[in-house]
């Protein structure tokens, strides 16, 4: 289901993003214009936004079920109290809901960094440094899908562990920050 969807946001991020980003950039296919308008116009900046969209159900869907958690918990109390809305929010639901908030945050960190669809079809795929935000970029699960599905001899297959070794890294220091924040709440 999940490469369903993000297919889905892929081929229409292809069809319609890139298209307006280019008409609002004014680009056209002359070589004389700045270089975030040359070639196909994939662009990391394409691919940030559409990631963004991407990993906002999941973030919204781990807040609201910490919400409606506390909901029970402490709502009449808050309400015994005399809070209104907003200072409920403010000043009990959010401090309570800090760790879940937090594992919304890294749950959306690790469906964006673990992407590889929406990276291949928008990000440009480029193996140079870009110049801006709007250049072409490979992204390292891109990287790694595109050559395991090309090559198995060269030097560049040796690099796929390196970027595996990353993604990891990106993930672990992720998961540990997580669970520092919440040992560090659970002892106050």
């Amino acid at each position: 289901m999940a490469l369903g969807h993000t297919g889905a946001c892929g081929y229409r991020a292809v069809d319609d993003l890139e298209p307006k980003r280019r008409e609002f950039r004014n680009c056209s296919h002359d070589t004389r214009l700045p270089h975030d308008c040359r070639g196909r116009g994939y662009s990391a900046l394409s691919a940030l936004l559409v990631v963004a969209v991407l990993i906002t159900p999941t973030i919204i869907l781990t807040i609201d079920g910490r919400f409606e958690q506390l909901h029970g918990q402490l709502y009449l109390a808050t309400v015994a109290l005399g809070l209104t809305p907003a200072q409920r929010l403010a000043w009990v639901y959010l401090p309570a809901a800090r760790t879940g908030l937090i594992a919304a945050m890294i749950l959306g960190f690790g469906r964006a960094v673990g992407d590889t669809v929406i990276a291949l079809m928008i990000a440009g795929n480029a193996t140079h440094v870009p110049s801006s935000i709007t250049g072409a970029v490979r992204t390292l699960t891109s990287h790694i899908a595109l050559v395991l599905a090309a090559d198995t001899q060269s030097g560049a297959y040796y690099s796929l562990f390196a970027a595996g070794l990353l993604l990891f890294l990106f993930v672990l220091l992720a998961n540990i920050a997580l669970r520092y924040i919440g040992s560090k709440e659970r002892s106050t």
